[in-house]
């Protein structure tokens, strides 16, 4: 990792822990002259912690988006029979919890099935529905 790069997440870091208004000031003035001084490699930092900030978002998005339907559901039901695994393991990955050192998430296949789950309860809910 570049000596840009360290100072940058540093200074990001320091800049989002900050509570002080004059801190985060200066913090920012400081990432600003790097980003002036430092570049195509500030560049390729800022590129990198935006990148990490878009899947971050994306994945407290999607745990905000299915928040209702899995207080509906029974979370259980839905790991056992569309995944074949443990209650556990479906929170953990909505949940995006550390499991053996890094974040636990859905592969790009498991987001699929997901939905298709989504999908077929949401159809079976629907006959039920008509049937009344």
């Amino acid at each position: 990792m570049s000596t840009i790069k360290k100072r940058f997440d540093a200074l990001k870091a320091e800049l989002l822990a900050s509570e002080c208004p004059d801190r985060k000031a200066e913090l920012f003035n400081e990432l600003q002259e790097l980003m002036i001084s430092g570049g195509e490699e500030a560049a390729e930092a800022y590129r990198q912690s935006l990148d990490a900030d878009i899947k971050k978002a994306e994945e407290v998005s999607m745990r905000q988006s299915i928040e209702f339907v899995l207080k509906c559901l029974s979370v259980a039901f839905v790991a056992r029979e569309y995944f074949g695994k443990s209650q556990s393991w479906l929170y953990q990955r909505i949940n995006g919890n550390i499991v053996n050192g890094s974040p636990a998430k859905f592969t790009p296949e498991e987001k699929e099935k997901l939905k298709d789950a989504l999908r077929d309860i949401s159809d079976r809910i629907l006959e039920a529905v008509d049937k009344i």
